[in-house]
C-alpha cells in the first residue's frame, strides 16, 4: 500500500513556471507527490491512458483543450470521479467549473504563502477520498 501522504498528481497546465509553484507549494504541505504533465487537456486525457492520479490539477486557459473542455471529457468519456482541481487567474469562473463538476477552485495568482495554506487544506478535506 502506498504512504497515505503519498500522491499520484496530474498536473495539465500550458505554463511551465506555473507547473514548477505548484510544486513547491505542494511539496510545502508534506505530501511526496509522483507527477505526470500536461500542456493542455488533449495531452491529459492521453497521460490518463497509464497514469491514475489520486487528483488532477488543471488550469483553465490553455491552447488545443482547455481546462473545461477537458474537465468534461473527464467526467463523461473517463466516467471518473477523481478529485479534480481547476486553477485560473480569473476568479469569476467558479461557479461555473464547480457546476461542470470539479471538485475545487483557487486563483493561481495567490501570494505564495497563501497557496500553501490552501492547498494544505485542499489536500486534507480530499485525504478522505483519496484513501
Amino acid at each position: 500500500t502506498l504512504m497515505k501522504n503519498f500522491l499520484n498528481i496530474l498536473l495539465v497546465d500550458d505554463d511551465a513556471d506555473d507547473r514548477l509553484l505548484l510544486q513547491e507549494a505542494i511539496s510545502s504541505t508534506g505530501h511526496i507527490a509522483h507527477y505526470q504533465f500536461a500542456e493542455n487537456g488533449q495531452d491529459g486525457l492521453e497521460k490518463l491512458h497509464d497514469f491514475r492520479p489520486d487528483i488532477i490539477f488543471s488550469d483553465i486557459q490553455m491552447p488545443i483543450m482547455n481546462g473545461k473542455s477537458f474537465l468534461h471529457a473527464v467526467r463523461n468519456q473517463f466516467n471518473d470521479p477523481v478529485p479534480f482541481v481547476m486553477m485560473s487567474s480569473i476568479g469569476e469562473e467558479e461557479h461555473e467549473v464547480l457546476s461542470l463538476g470539479a471538485t475545487s477552485f483557487f486563483n493561481k495568482h495567490l501570494h505564495f504563502n497563501e497557496l500553501c495554506l490552501l492547498l494544505r487544506q485542499l489536500l486534507h478535506t480530499l485525504e478522505s477520498r483519496i484513501a
